[in-house]
Parts: C-alpha cells; sequence; structure tokens
C-alpha cells in the first residue's frame, strides 16, 4: 500500500464541514479512503487530522518493520519488553496478523 495523499476539501465544503480523499499517489488516483465530518460530531480539525494519519499509515507501517528489524540485529529491545509488544501489536493491527 501507499504512498498515499490527502485532498480536499470539496466543493460543498464549508467553514465546519469538510470531506477529504485519501487516495493512491500514482496517476489513477485510486480513492483509499473518504474522511469527512459531521460538525455535531467530530470537527474539522479532527477530520483533517484523521485523513493525515491514513495518509501516514504506509510509512508508519514500513517505520516500525524497520525499527522491529533493527531492534532484532542490535538486541536492542527484548521481546517482552512493553514497547516492543506496542510496536508488534500495532503491526499485527496494521497487517491484519501476527508482527
Amino acid at each position: 500500500p501507499g504512498p498515499w495523499t490527502v485532498t480536499g476539501p470539496g466543493p460543498y465544503d464549508t467553514e465546519s464541514r469538510v470531506t477529504l480523499t485519501v487516495a493512491q499517489d500514482s496517476p489513477t488516483k485510486t480513492q483509499v479512503a473518504l474522511v469527512g465530518n459531521a460538525p455535531a460530531l467530530m470537527t474539522r480539525a479532527e477530520a483533517e487530522a484523521n485523513a493525515r494519519l491514513i495518509a501516514a499509515a504506509p510509512e508508519l507501517l514500513q517505520a516500525l518493520k524497520t525499527i522491529t528489524k533493527w531492534a532484532d540485529e542490535t538486541g536492542a529491545m527484548d521481546d517482552d519488553e512493553v514497547e516492543r509488544q506496542a510496536v508488534d501489536a500495532a503491526i499485527a493491527k496494521a497487517t491484519g496478523g501476527e508482527a
């Protein structure tokens, strides 16, 4: 997956309402996610932050995998450490399985 970019706001958005598209950063711009807000439930700033986080997900996942590889090679982090467990859990959540 990725890289992804955020585009928007859309033509019908207002100061409080926004719709943002997360899409592949490629000539086809295939849509990955549509992030919007209902002003009573989420602010525009929260919707924008969510879209940016979704767009950054592929790079964040790769960074976690790189950290894990480095930790394995250097012995910098034991498998039973809380931080390692958090990294492994995040990788598993992102990949739909085990780290």
